[in-house]
């Protein structure tokens, strides 16, 4: 009896944890640190096909998670396509950090698992942990990371810097929330409002060649599946609105 009782209780508890922490506070609450930190390693003891790999640390100590999805050993079948999405590099953006939570729990779902025969998917939904409980854009060094990725001065992108070359993704999103009511906008007469925005590489440091595919390729591709899912979508724009004259 003793043992039926502890089977349940395991089974009740792997089958919970799998539910991202927004779903279990019924979305009335953000996702804590130590909250992400429970669900991502409840996630791997629950699953064969992801693991979890701590990849640096935050300013203020505090793990910087990799979530790291596979049938086989992950970046070793050189006939896969290695894909990695990183969020919240912002501390005060944390749609990123509960929808990267949200689709680890999708991905474990048995219809999916078919996926990872075809690709080696890595998900870090936190970038910034110092940031994110504080609820601000900053990391603990006042810095902002989404700056950083050329001088590599912050120890979460020496972090994402060393993992992406250990492996040398072939396809990388950096995740990020925008607002769409901006004063000068409102100004201007007009919102920026749409469910996704996208961008594509506009370093002149990247290949041409990657930039054209990205702009007349894989930017449409992802904008139509969008809109067959009723979403809306526009191209990332930066800066303000256009000068009045």
């Amino acid at each position: 009896m003793k043992k039926i009782i502890f089977a349940i209780l395991n089974l009740f508890q792997i089958l919970y944890a799998q539910q991202s922490p927004l779903i279990v506070n019924n979305y009335q609450k953000l996702t804590s640190y130590d909250e992400l930190s429970e669900f991502v390693d409840q996630l791997e003891k629950s699953s064969k096909i992801a693991a979890v790999e701590t990849i640096g640390k935050s300013i203020e100590g505090r793990n910087i998670y990799v979530l790291k999805f596979s049938s086989t050993e992950f970046g070793q079948d050189d006939s896969k396509i290695k894909v990695l999405v990183f969020a919240q590099q912002h501390g005060n953006e944390q749609s990123g950090k509960e929808g990267a939570l949200l689709l680890a729990e999708e991905l474990l779902k048995s219809e999916n698992k078919y996926l990872f025969d075809k690709i080696d998917f890595a998900l870090i939904p936190q970038m910034n942990p110092d940031g994110s409980e504080a609820n601000k854009r900053r990391n603990g060094n006042d810095a902002d990371l989404n700056r950083d990725h050329l001088i590599l001065d912050q120890p979460e992108n020496i972090a994402l810097h060393k993992f992406f070359d250990k492996y040398l993704f072939e396809v990388s999103m950096d995740v990020h929330e925008y607002y769409p009511f901006g004063e000068d906008w409102k100004k201007y007469g007009y919102r920026r409002n749409f469910d996704e925005t996208i961008g594509a590489p506009t370093n002149i440091n990247v290949s041409a060649k990657i930039r054209d595919l990205a702009n007349e390729k894989c930017i449409p591709y992802i904008f139509d599946r969008l809109r067959e899912k009723d979403f809306t979508a526009f191209s990332y724009i930066l800066g303000g609105p256009p000068k009045l004259i």
